[in-house]
């Protein structure tokens, strides 16, 4: 069990460590401050080097919430979010006897289900670990276990940070406009639907339905009968990691690759509105005829058709340099503009766009289009959906 009082007292600590205890001082009366909220001599070294490493000592909540606003260039200075992109989830693998507790709590006895577990994962992440296995009935399996106490860790990290962005909208006005509550209450919302490994397992097949007719693409099985919150288990899929160029170069046609890709994304997102979140290299993988296999469904965006519309023109917006037609979109959205110099608005979004207009196909970057115009975004406080910015990120990766 997490003790509440005490991990707030450690969260102060690391805060003070790196220099960030001064924003925790009105918790404490001056005389009964306590020592760990005596910020640390590192002022000389680079603010936002401390801040990332201070998300890496808070553990994997803050991490998971740091990854997160590294793509809220409408939130965050550039240079922020620059050092956020080195924040990583990999973490030491928890030992397989504890993790062998929680197989058992969902299944029973697992020499009773399983011929095989390997007790060496071959992944692990803050959340979760994964082995592979193999049934009585032979089939290759995977389990995504997660680690003991890690829920109850994230809840009280959850708790505490609500109470955090409280005081802060409270108490330190030029935060408002960027609505730590809110963002802090759709995190929230986020991570715990990250740690029910029942609902990735419905989104992994809600996707598999979507994508049926997409012989190219393929979705692991999931074995309900050995599925709960903390345990999935799905069918063992070999593949080659899909950043793994120099590989797939050599059996495979790598412009196909791509474009089944995309074609399977521009699918999920317009026409489904219900698509994979979270498309990095290590979550697609290619197999040996050609197949693209996704993993990992534990975050998934999903638009209503209204907004698919609005988002549309957005996107469309932003290649064609339209300004008139996503300040549109804004208004469509519910996008506030607080700014009453929308001609200087107008002017700045103009020449951000205008940068890379004149680019080829091959040399245009949609992540390079959409960075200049956030900088312009973040300048006049424009705060952005959570949703848009989930959509525009996946497109960037993918494309």
């Amino acid at each position: 069990m997490v003790n509440r009082l005490k991990r707030y007292a450690q969260i102060a600590g690391i805060l003070s460590k790196y220099g960030f205890g001064i924003f925790l001082e009105e918790l404490y009366p001056e005389d009964k401050r306590p020592d760990f909220l005596k910020d640390a001599d590192v002022e000389s070294q680079d603010i936002y080097r401390r801040i990332r490493l201070a998300i890496e000592e808070l553990g994997p909540t803050f991490i998971k919430l740091g990854q997160i606003l590294s793509g809220r260039r409408d939130l965050l200075p550039v240079a922020l979010i620059e050092e956020l992109l080195f924040l990583t989830d990999d973490v030491k693998p928890v030992d397989y006897s504890e993790v062998k507790t929680v197989i058992e709590e969902t299944c029973g006895e697992v020499g009773e289900f399983c011929i095989f577990v390997d007790p060496e994962p071959f992944a692990a992440a803050s959340l979760s670990q994964v082995h592979r296995a193999t049934l009585m009935d032979g089939s290759d399996v995977v389990f995504k276990i997660q680690r003991p106490g890690i829920r109850e860790l994230i809840e009280v990290d959850l708790t505490i940070l609500a109470n955090l962005a409280q005081r802060a909208e409270e108490s330190i006005p030029y935060l408002r406009p960027y609505n730590p509550v809110g963002v802090i209450e759709e995190f929230s919302q986020q991570m715990r639907k990250e740690l029910d490994f029942v609902r990735d397992g419905k989104n992994a097949e809600i996707i598999a339905n979507n994508l049926k007719n997409m012989t190219s693409v393929k979705i692991p099985k999931v074995y309900w009968e050995y599925t709960g919150p903390r345990l999935l288990v799905m069918e063992y899929v070999e593949g080659v990691r899909i950043d793994n160029v120099e590989v797939l170069k050599e059996t495979h046609d790598l412009k196909e690759l791509a474009n089944i890709g995309f074609e399977a994304y521009i699918q999920q997102i317009f026409t489904d509105g219900f698509y994979h979140g979270d498309p990095h290299p290590g979550n697609i993988r290619v197999t040996d005829d050609g197949k693209i296999v996704f993993f990992d469904f534990g975050l998934v965006g999903v638009l209503r058709p209204e907004r698919r519309h609005a988002y549309t023109r957005v996107i469309y917006g932003l290649v064609t340099s339209d300004i008139d037609l996503l300040l549109d979109s804004f208004e469509e959205l519910d996008i506030e503009i607080a700014s009453e110099d929308i001609d200087g608005l107008k002017d700045e979004m103009y020449a951000a766009l205008k940068e890379t207009e004149n680019y080829s196909i091959e040399d245009y970057s949609f992540q390079e289009s959409m960075n200049q115009l956030n900088s312009t975004l973040y300048r006049y406080h424009i705060r952005m959906p959570g949703s848009l910015m989930l959509m525009i990120k996946v497109i960037t990766m993918v494309g």
